[in-house]
This record gives C-alpha cells, sequence and structure tokens, in this order.
C-alpha cells in the first residue's frame, strides 16, 4: 500500500510555496534584493531637461542665456535638492525663426522626485513660470506667445 502525504508536502515537493501557491523562479534572497533596487530607484534624486522657447525677429543668430529656478511644491522621493536658482543654459537662436521660435535646451540634475514649480527666464524674451514633474520625459518653456507656455509652440 502506498504513503500518503500531505498536500503541503505535494506542494513542497512540486517546488511551490504552501502559503502562496505560487512557484518562484527566485529565490527570497534574489526577490528581496530586486525590491532595494526598486526602492533605490523610486527614491534616488531626478533630472529636469527640456528647452526655452523664444523668437529671434532679427538677421543674425542671437546669444541666449536662460536663467532657471525651481521649488518642489510635492515629492515623491527622499534624494536630491527640494529648490535651486541660478541654473544656466547658453545657446543661440538662429536668424528669423518665424512664429514657431528657436529653443536652447537646458538639464537641471540632483532634483527630488516630485512635483515642481520652475521659472524660466532669458535676455531674449520674458520668464515662464510651469509646474513641471521630475523626472521629466521633456519639459517646455514657450516664450514664442504662440499656444500653450507650457508646451512647445504651435501654430
Amino acid at each position: 500500500m502506498a504513503s500518503s502525504i500531505s498536500l503541503r508536502q505535494f506542494l513542497q515537493l512540486k517546488g511551490i510555496n504552501p502559503a502562496t501557491g505560487l512557484r518562484s523562479h527566485f529565490s527570497a534572497q534574489d526577490l528581496a534584493g530586486g525590491l532595494r533596487a526598486l526602492i533605490a530607484r523610486e527614491t534616488a534624486p531626478g533630472s529636469l531637461g527640456g528647452s526655452y522657447w523664444a523668437i529671434n525677429f532679427g538677421i543674425e543668430p542671437q546669444p541666449v542665456t536662460v536663467t532657471l529656478a525651481g521649488t518642489l511644491m510635492s515629492s515623491s522621493g527622499t534624494g536630491g535638492r527640494t529648490s535651486f536658482s541660478g541654473e544656466t543654459a547658453q545657446g543661440q537662436l538662429p536668424p528669423l525663426t518665424g512664429p514657431l521660435g528657436g529653443h536652447i535646451s537646458f538639464a537641471v540634475t540632483n532634483l527630488q522626485r516630485g512635483r515642481w514649480r520652475v521659472a524660466a527666464e532669458s535676455n531674449a524674451a520674458g520668464t515662464v513660470t510651469c509646474e513641471v514633474s521630475v523626472p521629466s520625459v521633456f519639459a517646455n518653456f514657450n516664450a514664442t506667445g504662440t499656444g500653450d507656455a507650457c508646451q512647445p509652440p504651435s501654430l
């Protein structure tokens, strides 16, 4: 006569966790390491990258300096700065850019993740203030007067 085994023993023999009913392809140590990496990624500082858009009506390229300042409004992380000021990006607007203008790219690093209020000011146009998320896919500050101030220019 064959000996009987409990359902718990059967599941353990098949590599199934009796508590969850799942078969793990990863050790508990591997799973804990992955969780630590996920937590570290979610709390690590982020970056804000984007463009400041302006129009150059002149017939010569226009040197432009964009100065950025920002304040964290709500946080979703713990590492990084909660405010910044005096961050600059420099470039040139091509001549006769038309209504869509040209842009100067920028990047600000080591920022705490979350929702930010950021002001971008230049010698080519006025100040544009937008609310952005960090980390950002791409932020736009539109000083051309066409379209939404926090979106790329549009006709």
